[in-house]
């Protein structure tokens, strides 16, 4: 008796760490892909925003920045990301989708991914984890912008909420 109820408890034990070992293999691949999706989202977008001169000789070009929020805002508009943010190396915000911060101003999250911004200025795109918001979760991707000579000079931030992935 008492040997099957050992063995009925390492069965169901053994049940339910596999059961919770394939829901965290799925949970990484979901974040994986997701992170991809964002990240090729930043990509395609930057593309249009590398052919602006957004500075000139060191001064901030307002036509070009003009331009480029013009393009962002209508890219908010018609995609399912929660905000889309351009932003410089000292963290000042020069567009926010959502006007959560003024131009000019510093984004007070950008402190909380240090790791990303370190590799975003590196020139490589980042992405956080999911983090808890009002409407559920969200992530974000750091996108580098990058000027004539190949260097990272602006940051994209792409954060969707959950319903983007749906």
């Amino acid at each position: 008796m008492q040997v099957s109820v050992v063995l009925v408890v390492f069965i169901l034990l053994l049940f339910n760490l596999g059961g919770w070992f394939a829901w965290k293999v799925s949970q990484q691949r979901l974040d994986e892909r997701l992170d991809l999706q964002l990240i090729e989202e930043g990509r395609s977008l930057r593309v249009y925003i590398e052919q602006l001169p957004l500075r000139v000789e060191g001064e901030l070009d307002e036509a070009a920045l003009l331009d480029a929020s013009l393009y962002l805002r209508e890219v908010a508009r018609e995609s399912t990301l929660r905000r889309l943010f351009l932003f410089d190396p000292g963290g000042r915000v020069w567009f926010d989708s959502r006007e959560e911060v003024s131009p000019g101003q510093g984004e007070p999250l950008l402190v909380a991914d240090q790791e990303q911004l370190e590799q975003l200025w590196q020139g490589q795109p980042a992405t956080t984890p999911f983090y808890p918001i009002q409407q559920g979760y969200a992530k974000r991707a750091y996108v580098p912008i990058r000027d004539e000579q190949g260097m990272p000079v602006w940051g994209l931030a792409l954060e969707a909420g959950s319903e983007a992935f749906a």
